[in-house]
């Protein structure tokens, strides 16, 4: 599986809790990077165990 397949598949199960996914252009993301970042650590753990739980139930 690849990586997006795997980011595909994340963000289907957060969809499926109400999350919603944007495309942001340069200059948006420009601005939220750095509030992102403060975050990112949590998020990417919550996200790591999302991804193992996937996998595991397929």
């Amino acid at each position: 599986m690849t990586t997006d397949e795997k980011f595909d598949h994340i963000r289907h199960a957060l969809a499926g809790i109400g999350v919603e996914f944007i495309e942001l252009d340069d200059d948006t993301t420009k601005i939220c990077d750095a509030a992102i970042a403060e975050d990112f650590a949590k998020w990417a753990a919550v996200i790591s165990v999302w991804a193992d739980l996937i996998e595991e139930a397929r």
